[in-house]
C-alpha cells in the first residue's frame, strides 16, 4: 500500500465480497456475502496486506481478523 491512505478490493469468495482498508485508522471493512458489514479496529496493513494476497480469503479471515480484533456491525 505504500502511500495509499485507503484501499477497496473486490474479492472473489464464498464468504466475502469487499474488503476496505484504512491505512491511518487501521480499520477494516467487511462486506460479507449476505450483504453484511463489519468495521474491524486496529488492523495492522501487514494483516490486510496477508488478506489481499491469501489464496483463501475465508480461511485467512477466521485465522487471522474474525475474534482476534474489536469489531461492530455497520448494517
Amino acid at each position: 500500500m505504500n502511500n495509499i491512505l485507503s484501499e477497496t478490493i473486490q474479492v472473489n469468495s464464498s464468504m466475502i465480497t469487499t474488503a476496505h482498508y484504512f491505512k491511518s485508522t487501521r480499520e477494516l471493512i467487511l462486506k460479507f456475502n449476505n450483504n453484511k458489514q463489519y468495521l474491524y479496529e486496529n488492523v495492522p496493513e501487514g494483516t490486510y496486506e496477508g488478506l489481499r494476497t491469501a489464496e483463501s480469503k475465508g480461511r485467512y479471515l477466521h485465522r487471522n481478523v474474525i475474534r482476534l480484533f474489536e469489531f461492530k456491525s455497520l448494517s
